[in-house]
């Protein structure tokens, strides 16, 4: 063999080798955010993503908390794709989790970096922090109201979910990767076309508003905004057990299921369609607390189903005074709602529509003579059968909404299948409806302030939702079984 060809192999020997060896250790020494070994108390990981001197915050749906993005760390997942993950599923930003920064007592955080420019709107809420455009994020309304991008320093340590770590949590982000933001005015180019149209209409009403001189155009805006106390969710609390105080049972049970199916059925439907408020693309025009989706409109929904239905078993479907009253507050709503910003004109006419509907259909259905529909209304079985729909669809979407009427279904299911469960409520003195009602809004203001103490776990809040509308048909049964004996309203 030539000495040209021997150097030649041993050069290419050499390579091979060296080569080899590289991968080796590429193979055996992988990047510190992808493999670094974890505390055994590790279970879960957090994205700390800094940008123009800020941090990105996500304000949490269960807990109403602060928090950075992130979650669990599911089996056999590397803890930096968890953190990137979540960042994604909770802001809709796509971040790469460059390196472990620091640790909670339960979590890991990662530096991360945006893969492309993070926008922010010019709107600054009222904590200072520039909002982020999150609808498009997985998990926007079911984990998470909205996200920030916010100077450390304006947040105070209580407003975090975990105030003890917040101080930690601000040195840690000193020495963040820092990366750009740009900030827009809006993003209303990114709404379906017809939404673009509504969007202009919903600004032009409330510039219409402003621009009228100062005292008028408070009053008016208050007038207007006064409306949306009749979606509130406190109301049932007087409604439903007014409701079966001052009709018969029958025609109380039927408005019940009417408003159990239209919410499930809205609901379903705003999961189908996915289409968030107005305010998601231009949050300057928010004048209400609200999260999530808007279509359909599921406060008109209920109101139009249900009035119709009660109108309905009360032989007052012509015009009066009733029915203009109906009428009355459901416009009223409706536009408080529009120009708040968090609802849509398409949405309000597509409630409306659907909650006509599903009136008809239940009235339809009580003129089959082969059905009778107080008894089938009124049977464990039919509550039985909503309980376990509910079930499936907190399966299919594991939100905290979809656990509260599992938690309603099966109090109404239990409450069918006791043996007393005949008794009537109609025609009692206000002696009992007045103190249900206020045992009722006492024990309201009990669990929120058990929701304050807990406030540091998303389950334990969940299970307090959860039970608020056990506990309340359970005292308001209690105060009714315990007045049966009381003298009737003449």
């Amino acid at each position: 063999m030539s000495q040209r060809s021997t150097q030649c192999l041993h050069f290419t020997l050499l390579f091979s080798i060296t080569f080899i060896s590289i991968m080796g250790l590429s193979y055996s020494f992988p990047s510190h955010a992808q493999s670094t070994a974890l505390p055994d108390n590790i279970r879960g990981a957090l994205c700390l993503v800094r940008a123009d001197e800020q941090i990105v915050l996500v304000n949490e749906k269960i807990t109403g908390k602060f928090s950075l993005p992130g979650g669990g760390i599911s089996p056999h997942e590397p803890a930096s794709a968890a953190a990137e993950r979540e960042a994604w599923e909770e802001t809709g930003l796509v971040v790469t989790a460059k390196s472990v920064i620091g640790y909670t007592d339960t979590a890991v955080i990662f530096d991360c970096v945006s893969d492309s420019e993070l926008v922010a709107y010019e709107f600054q809420n009222r904590e200072g922090g520039y909002v982020l455009p999150i609808w498009f994020a997985p998990h926007y309304g079911v984990e998470t109201n909205s996200a920030m991008l916010i100077d450390p320093n304006r947040v105070n340590a209580s407003q975090y979910r975990y105030p003890e770590q917040w101080n930690a949590i601000r040195k840690i982000f000193a020495i963040a990767s820092e990366q750009p933001a740009l900030y827009l005015e809006d993003l209303i180019n990114a709404a379906p076309v017809f939404h673009q149209r509504e969007i202009e209409l919903i600004q032009k009403i409330q510039n219409s508003i402003s621009s009228l001189p100062e005292p008028l155009s408070n009053i008016i805006g208050s007038i207007i905004i006064t409306g949306d106390i009749f979606g509130q969710s406190w109301l049932i609390l007087i409604l439903f057990p007014l409701l079966f105080s001052c009709v018969k049972k029958q025609a109380a049970i039927k408005v019940m299921f009417v408003f159990v199916c239209t919410s499930l059925l809205a609901l379903v439907a705003r999961q189908g369609f996915s289409l968030p408020a107005p305010y998601a693309y231009f949050p300057e025009l928010q004048r209400l607390p609200d999260v999530g989706l808007s279509f359909p409109n599921i406060a008109i929904t209920l109101w139009v189903s249900c009035s119709l239905v009660l109108m309905s078993s009360l032989k007052w479907l012509d015009w009066n005074k009733f029915s203009a009253l109906i009428f009355t507050i459901g416009v009223w709503f409706g536009l408080s709602q529009l120009c708040a910003g968090v609802t849509y004109f398409s949405d309000i006419v597509v409630g409306a529509i659907l909650g006509v509907l599903i009136a008809w259909h239940v009235e339809r259905l009580e003129r089959k003579p082969e059905i009778d529909l107080g008894k089938l209304l009124s049977s464990k079985g039919l509550w039985c059968g909503m309980a376990l729909i509910c079930l499936i669809l907190t399966m299919i979407w594991p939100q905290p909404i979809f656990t509260q009427w599992l938690g309603a279904t099966v109090t109404i299911a239990v409450v069918f299948c006791l043996p007393g469960s005949s008794f009537s409520f109609e025609g009692r003195s206000l002696v009992p409806l007045v103190i249900s009602i206020g045992l009722m809004t006492v024990s309201s203001f009990a669990l929120n302030y058990l929701k304050m103490q807990l406030n540091y776990s998303s389950l334990y809040i969940l299970i307090v939702d959860m039970l608020r509308f056990p506990l309340m048909v359970s005292v308001w049964l209690f105060v009714y079984i315990s007045c049966l004996k009381g003298p009737k309203v003449r």
